[in-house]
Order: C-alpha cells, then structure tokens, then sequence
C-alpha cells in the first residue's frame, strides 16, 4: 500500500484492508508469454511470496558457434524484509535477463557435444552453484528484492541447426 507522500506498507494476507483516502495500491508487472519480455507485462499490486514458477526460453551459442534453444522453469521464493519485495518493478523480467546472461556467457565456453551430453547439469550448475558436500545447490539471491531461486529445471535443450543435430545423433 502506497500513500500519496510516498510511505509504504506491505500487506500479507489474506487480510482485509480498507485503504485510507490518501493511499492506493502499488502495481507490480510480470512479464508473460515464452520467452519472458517486458512488452504487455501483466499488472498486479498482489506478490505471490512462495512456490513461484516462472518458465522462459532462450537460444545459446556454443564456443563452436552452434544455436542452441533451451526451455527452462525457474522456482522462486521471496524471503527478508517484505519492503524489498517491490523494489523491482518486473522481477521476472530481471530474473530471466540475469539468467540468460549467465547461461550465454557459459555456453560460448562448452562444445556442442559436451553441452548437449550434460546441459541440465551445465545450466543448474551455472545458475544455482555446484552441489555441495550436503548435495543441495545453493541457489541465488537476488540482493535488490529478496527474489531468491532455489531450483531450476531444463524443460528442452534442442539444437537448432537439423544437420548438426542429424551429426550428433550419429
């Protein structure tokens, strides 16, 4: 909730609420569709705060210059302070911005053979940590709203070249 002088409160519910006169609800947007993009978000001032899936899709090239199209389902949870919650204004946008970022800067470092071999195991490595001595990943923190990913699933990795991928299946 979001008053005309700018204070704010966060509101979990279900709860019910009257709102002052001076005070409205603050919007959030979502981006939508696969793969995620900012173009007609949906808008809503309510945040989920556990269990989010969000799934996006995104195209790699490897260090040998192959396309690569990958499907993914990131799980998301909010946690620390609520007020950081909405600080972002789209938090699946930056959350699939930062990870396309890192998988293409980690795919152009991978053959196509050994990305394709082991690409769930590349991707949940690069974006959740290795998995430790407990056999648990760490996941990431995103510091600007509490976002914090804890689990990351390749729903497809398809090369996009059919040649290439007639080469590899023999």
């Amino acid at each position: 909730v979001i008053s005309r002088t700018g204070a704010r409160r966060i509101v979990q519910g279900p709860a019910t609420l009257l709102l002052a006169y001076h005070e409205t609800l603050e919007v959030l947007r979502f981006s939508t569709g696969s793969p995620k993009t900012p173009v007609n978000p949906e808008e809503t001032p309510y945040l989920c705060i556990k269990n989010n899936k969000v799934k996006d899709a995104l195209t790699v090239t490897t260090k040998d210059h192959v396309d690569v199209q990958i499907a993914l389902e990131y799980r998301t949870q909010f946690m620390g302070e609520p007020e950081r919650w909405f600080s972002v204004d789209n938090p699946t946008q930056v959350l699939c911005d930062r990870g396309r970022a890192l998988l293409k800067k980690m795919a152009k470092e991978q053959s196509i053979e050994a990305f394709v071999s082991n690409a769930t195991a590349f991707v949940q490595d690069t974006l959740l940590g290795k998995v430790g001595e407990d056999g648990r990943r760490q996941g990431v923190l995103f510091e600007e709203n509490g976002m914090f990913v804890d689990d990351v699933n390749v729903l497809s990795v398809e090369i996009q070249d059919p040649h290439i991928q007639a080469l590899l299946e023999q």
